[in-house]
């Protein structure tokens, strides 16, 4: 009851809101107030370091907040509260580098940095960067982002003090094993002759590695060198050493056939327990392969001290933690800086909602209409031209309509003055005449026949 109690304390911990549980606690370790709960010493372990993932050191408002991130993030995804990318932690950064691609950033693959190039300028108290030196070419850009573990020296005149020591080996099986492979996660606390070290072992599921391998991480704070500082745990967990007899195990090999043999000969009545007994009995993973090395610790390292140009930017390694959230604060500060009137890690948008600049739409929308007024000019051009050709094709069918029914009136007219002559010269003519004329008529008709 009390440790629930204490956890349901901690998930609905509000920061900004007034506290009586924690006022007492908030400038003292998270150990105190768990001490305080009268809680065994096996719960405030489990506490410490496999729910809150932190040590005896860490203060109480740190320690609620992160066990109410463990407890928060139990169920959101699945019965872990942790995720692990596919293919590696290298995954993460391609992902931002693809969504920045989409937006038209640009990468320069496989060009290492050779020289930075500053500039004074009279009305600045330090110096502007101005471009970086790759090979036989130079790249000009507004700002500089960098890790500080790669910042010249004129930056920072102290070296960097502190520093992590890693250690990273390949096994031929797991720490824990398990019916359903899965990641395995260790926060091993500064007792005997450990130092306080993270273990993160992934396999086969997360495409790491081969089918059959593990790959293990253990990442400490340096004390001396990664060697003398893993080694004793390296040792507690794998066998650093081991011996593969290629005779022995061909010497295995015969004895399991001959118990086959015998046992099929015996109705195969000890058949199993024959491979039982010859099968090798592994208590630890063999570490097959091992690298160690120190690299800086620039998690904690105060900026604001080092002589770095304005449009500089440095950002910190990586450190002891599980998550992302110092690499995520810094990134927040450093676009808050070079982008101060925009949204930070706004939501990423759908395929079709994605436009390619809002200036380029613009201009895109403006050519758009261009076009279409011009079709539309254009058309109403057609049409005027057309209407014009069909009323000078009907004026040209009117005229010759009028042409051909003049020439039928004046052939009627001279039809009208051919009789008019013809019946005025009928009747000009006698009686006597129209009768002489009939008589040689009938004259030519008879003869005719």
């Amino acid at each position: 009851r009390m440790l629930m109690k204490l956890l349901n304390n901690c998930i609905t911990y509000n920061p900004d809101e007034v506290n009586t549980e924690f006022k007492d606690f908030i400038d003292k370790p998270f150990l105190s107030y768990l001490k305080h709960k009268k809680l065994t010493d096996n719960l405030i372990h489990y506490i410490l370091y496999a729910i809150a993932m932190g040590n005896s050191e860490i203060d109480c408002h740190e320690g609620i907040l992160r066990t109410k991130r463990f407890l928060s993030s139990l169920g959101y995804y699945g019965n872990t509260p942790f995720l692990y990318p596919m293919y590696g932690n290298g995954e993460i950064a391609q992902y931002f580098c693809r969504l920045c691609a989409v937006f038209g950033g640009t990468y320069c693959l496989k060009r290492p940095v050779n020289n930075i190039v500053l500039e004074e300028k009279t009305n600045k108290p330090k110096k502007i960067y101005k471009e970086i030196v790759c090979g036989n070419q130079k790249l000009k850009s507004r700002d500089l982002i960098m890790s500080a573990a790669f910042a010249p020296k004129e930056f920072n005149k102290e070296s960097i003090k502190l520093g992590l020591s890693r250690g990273i080996f390949v096994t031929d099986c797991s720490v824990l094993e398990d019916e359903h492979e899965s990641l395995t996660l260790l926060k091993i606390p500064p007792i005997q002759d450990f130092i306080e070290t993270v273990v993160l072992e992934v396999g086969r599921s997360s495409y790491v590695c081969p089918d059959g391998l593990y790959l293990v991480h253990m990442t400490c704070r340096q004390q001396k060198d990664a060697f003398s500082d893993l080694q004793p745990l390296a040792e507690k967990l794998f066998e650093m050493n081991p011996k593969f007899d290629s005779t022995s195990a061909e010497k295995t090999n015969e004895e399991d056939t001959e118990n086959v043999v015998k046992s099929n000969k015996n109705d195969n009545v000890k058949e199993d327990e024959n491979q039982e007994e010859t099968k090798l009995k592994q208590d630890r993973p063999n570490c097959l392969w091992s690298l160690y090395f120190n690299m800086p610790d620039t998690s904690e390292c105060d900026f604001s001290k080092w002589e770095i140009p304005e449009n500089v930017f440095l950002c910190g390694g990586p450190d002891l933690d599980l998550d992302y959230d110092h690499a995520v604060d810094e990134a927040r500060k450093v676009f808050t800086k070079m982008y101060p009137d925009c949204e930070f890690l706004p939501r990423a948008p759908d395929p079709e909602e994605i436009i390619f600049g809002e200036a380029e739409a613009d201009q895109k929308q403006e050519d758009t209409e261009k076009v279409l007024s011009e079709n539309l000019k254009n058309d109403e051009k057609t049409d005027i031209d057309k209407k014009a050709d069909n009323n000078v094709s009907t004026d040209n069918n009117d005229s010759t309509d009028n042409n051909d029914s003049t020439d039928n009136t004046i052939n009627q007219i001279s039809k009208l003055d051919d009789n008019a002559e013809n019946v005025v010269r009928t009747d000009s003519l006698s009686n006597e005449d129209m009768i002489d004329r009939k008589c040689k008529d009938i004259d030519k008709t008879l003869d005719h026949k």
